[in-house]
């Protein structure tokens, strides 16, 4: 970044009540804690049902989480699933995502959703009388011009304001799939979602995760470097100027956007990585 940027930049943080970091971007310094077992692949998921509190996993396995489940690929190692699943203070299914739960759970001693919400388009019949007969709290929310995943963190949001938990971050399974609007449709979730909830949200899937990153400092904690194979970094709209390090090919000040600078198909080598953008960033990584 020239010093000409670097004044543009300062000068935005400056009226926005902001804080400088580190030369690049604005905001508050935020710590990300990806589980990578909750990834789920076999590579991943070595200690199985105590992946969750493994000495091994990172720290935000000892905190308080809410679960989504939406209805794209989901978790191979089921035992891994259940321990986040039956650890969350807050339960919720999302349409089709009521089947999975169903079908691995329902019959089963297993804790309950707290909450189904959708427009019940792929929920099915049976699935959808089991969870009432249990007297599980249905959310119908017909409006087409939000998606399903959308409507349901509104739900979430306010669940979790009215009887006042705090949650130190919200696991949504089933994040990715087979239609790759439905992924784009999700990361506009994300950035839309920002106006109403602090809480970190991380989508998850079969060998990926992903969570955007607003305009400032990030620290991501990774507990095993075995296990991630590939990380990306890429903007979700503007160009943004980012510089990082624990990364086979850091950012040093480059702006990064589409039809020109993307950082994909990159390799963490440090357990500690630090990002510093002036911008929203989506970080991807895998096994």
């Amino acid at each position: 970044m020239n010093a000409s940027s670097d004044i543009v930049m300062m000068a935005k943080c400056i009226l926005s009540n902001k804080v400088v970091m580190e030369g690049i971007g604005c905001g508050n310094v935020q710590h990300w804690h990806p589980n990578i077992y909750l990834m789920g692949s076999p590579s991943s998921c070595h200690s199985n049902s105590d992946a969750i509190d493994s000495p091994k996993a990172d720290s935000s396995s000892s905190g308080t989480h809410a679960i989504v489940v939406l209805n794209g690929e989901q978790h191979q190692d089921i035992e891994v699933f259940k321990k986040a699943w039956n650890t969350a203070i807050l339960r919720v299914a999302v349409d089709g995502g009521t089947n999975f739960i169903f079908d691995k759970l329902g019959k089963e001693n297993q804790a309950l959703p707290h909450l189904i919400t959708g427009d019940f388009d792929s929920c099915r019949s049976d699935v959808a009388d089991f969870f009432k007969s249990k007297g599980v709290s249905f959310h119908h929310t017909p409006n087409q011009d939000e998606t399903d995943f959308f409507k349901c963190l509104q739900i979430v949001d306010a669940e979790l304001k009215s009887k006042n938990m705090q949650v130190d971050r919200i696991l949504v399974f089933g994040a990715f799939g087979h239609r790759l609007d439905h992924m784009f449709s999700n990361v506009n979730a994300l950035i839309k979602v920002k106006a109403f909830t602090p809480s970190p949200i991380y989508l998850i899937g079969n060998h990926q995760q992903a969570f955007l990153l607003d305009s400032g400092e990030h620290h991501i904690y990774i507990s095993d470097l075995e296990v991630i194979k590939w990380c990306g970094l890429v903007p979700v709209s503007e160009p943004v100027v980012s510089k990082t390090t624990g990364l086979k090919w850091n950012l040093d000040g480059e702006t990064m956007e589409y039809g020109a600078l993307i950082s994909t198909s990159n390799e963490v080598i440090e357990n500690h990585i630090t990002i510093n953008c002036d911008g929203r960033l989506l970080w991807m990584m895998g096994d």
